[in-house]
């Protein structure tokens, strides 16, 4: 259950993050193109050496997912105390808290584990450090040497910390311990917050729990970057249609990897809707 007055003071706070997020990936972007990129969803075909643009498999096995985080519900309520009413007595936790709270859970860990949405995160993350945007990234790759714990910490996480807000916002809600809790049961909903039975698990579990509060402040934060991203990089899509619209340009440029090591321009066109950009041959 979130506060309704908490969600939009913290959905606020994740629409300044992300345009900070994707203002930096833009302005720092070694080619326009590679910005694009990130909506576009450039990357290699099944035969590892034909390059695409479009969903892939990761996209495609995401997009269910997708589809459900972005048009979701959530449990609100107008009572400020609603923690302290329901959720912070010894002897009581309402079972309105624990079932929306197991919800939320789940929610959780779909946001964190979505293949497409942790590929343009990451890829962002490129933009940011002045990096071209990496056509060979693979998170199902990655995570098969390492975990999704792995990609979100070194890929993502990391790659922010020159930018001490961004990254701090990121790393509060990207909570590897409390998705991994999550996923493999190893948690408690008690009165009070949440219980963790990974606590030291490795060197990275430090938690032994988190308050209801606290949960409202991850929870929301990862709702807000998931959404807010996607939708601001389909504002941006739509704009770069406009422009080639504007201009009669057959298409948009980018940069390729050849096979040498360099790089090589092509064009991508969008359909009406921007919604989907394909190569011009």
């Amino acid at each position: 259950m979130i506060r309704k007055k908490r969600l939009e003071a913290l959905v606020c706070e994740g629409e300044q993050m992300v345009e900070q997020l994707v203002n930096l990936a833009k302005k720092n972007a070694l080619n326009p193109g590679d910005f694009l990129l990130c909506y576009a969803n450039g990357g290699y075909a099944w035969d590892d050496t034909s390059p695409m643009v479009g969903y892939g498999e990761e996209g495609l096995d995401s997009l269910q997912k997708i589809n459900e985080i972005m048009t979701m519900s959530i449990d609100t309520t107008d009572d400020d105390d609603y923690f302290k009413k329901n959720g912070e007595q010894l002897t009581f936790m309402s079972n309105e808290l624990n079932q929306s709270t197991s919800r939320e859970l789940w929610h959780y860990v779909d946001i964190w584990e979505n293949a497409y949405f942790l590929r343009i995160f990451a890829q962002l993350a490129n933009l940011i450090n002045h990096d071209h945007y990496d056509w060979r990234l693979s998170v199902y790759g990655e995570t098969r040497k390492g975990g999704r714990t792995t990609f979100i910490r070194e890929h993502i996480v990391k790659r922010l910390v020159e930018y001490p807000t961004i990254h701090a916002f990121v790393k509060e809600a990207a909570v590897s311990q409390l998705r991994n809790a999550i996923a493999h049961a190893k948690y408690h909903i008690v009165p009070g917050g949440i219980l963790l039975d990974n606590y030291n698990d490795d060197k990275y579990a430090t938690l032994q729990g988190v308050t209801f509060e606290q949960w409202e402040r991850i929870y929301i934060h990862s709702i807000a970057l998931f959404r807010i991203i996607l939708s601001f990089l389909r504002q941006y899509s739509q704009e770069y249609k406009k422009k080639i619209d504007a201009l009669d340009m057959p298409g948009y440029p980018i940069l390729i990897p050849s096979v040498d090591g360099q790089w090589s321009e092509a064009f991508i066109r969008p359909n009406e809707d921007a919604t989907i950009w394909r190569f011009i041959h």
